[in-house]
């Protein structure tokens, strides 16, 4: 039963989106991401509320619910607004408590995991794409200029400095890792359609669709390397041509259909003939 309900939850999560025009690689990329950060601001919520920061982790909580929306749109054809809602949540929070808290836990370098996920939407233009990371970066100054200045509500205690700073690291570290995987599982997808693509061009354009014996093409280039080879060694090779007889008279009779079926028996014939002794080819 365990394992059902675990199932279930891993096919929830993966399900593919309804509107074709979308990928599903972002849409569960934002739930995963979305559920990570849902984990991360419910502990974070619970150590401000520990340091007697009541109202940030009130508001934590309620960024929480954005998150659940963006979630919720991955699955209502939205998945370019669920990408922006979180996103916008994680740098909004992010400023906020690094502003308002500490400098020193880090919480701001979590928002450069909104770039990779940006970067990842393959719909977006380039420009936005360099254009979101600058803004990135310029708010990441903006907000180490303004925790200098800014009061700080109440010193945090070293131990909460400590937990953060290693919360944020693996936190980066997992939401990073978790994209770099769907960069590599896109990328490995589409390297091998294209790998089976080649393939099958190289197989139409050296061999006979209907036979699947080498064409001429196919069969000049190995005669030409064959010769070489024959000339460097003191071998030789022969070269034997048939023809079928009577084949117009099979196809007129009885079908083209027919004449198909007879050519493809006697291409078998001679490929099982000729295993380990040379190549046959549709002349």
């Amino acid at each position: 039963m365990e394992l059902q309900n675990k199932d279930s939850l891993f096919s929830f999560i993966f399900s593919d989106v309804k509107n074709e025009s979308e990928t599903k690689e972002l849409a569960v990329l934002d739930r995963i991401t979305a559920i990570y950060f849902t984990i991360y601001f419910f502990i974070l919520a619970l150590m401000l509320t520990s340091e007697n920061h009541y109202f940030l982790g009130l508001i934590i909580i309620f960024s929480i619910g954005s998150l659940f929306f963006a979630f919720i749109c991955t699955y209502e054809n939205r998945t370019r607004l669920a990408t922006s809602l979180i996103c916008a949540t994680i740098i909004i929070i992010s400023s906020v408590l690094t502003i308002c808290v500490s400098y020193d836990a880090g919480y701001h370098w979590v928002i450069l995991t909104t770039i990779m996920l940006i970067f990842f939407d393959s719909r977006s233009s380039i420009r936005f794409k360099l254009g979101y990371s600058i803004f990135v970066i310029l708010a990441l100054l903006l907000i180490t200029l303004l925790s200098v200045t800014a009061p700080i509500l109440s010193l945090p205690s070293l131990s909460f400095i400590k937990y953060s700073c290693a919360m944020n690291i693996i936190l980066i570290g997992i939401v990073a890792t978790t994209i770099a995987y769907f960069y590599r599982s896109k990328f490995a997808d589409s390297e091998e359609k294209i790998i089976q693509y080649n393939k099958k061009l190289l197989l139409m354009a050296n061999f006979d669709a209907l036979t699947l014996l080498k064409n001429r093409f196919s069969i000049n280039d190995h005669m030409v390397d064959l010769a070489c080879s024959c000339a460097r060694s003191g071998d030789s090779f022969f070269i034997a041509i048939g023809d079928v007889d009577y084949f117009k008279h099979i196809n007129d009779q009885f079908g083209h259909d027919a004449g198909d079926y007879v050519l493809r028996t006697i291409a078998n014939i001679f490929i099982d003939y000729m295993a380990e002794k040379g190549d046959v080819a549709r002349w």
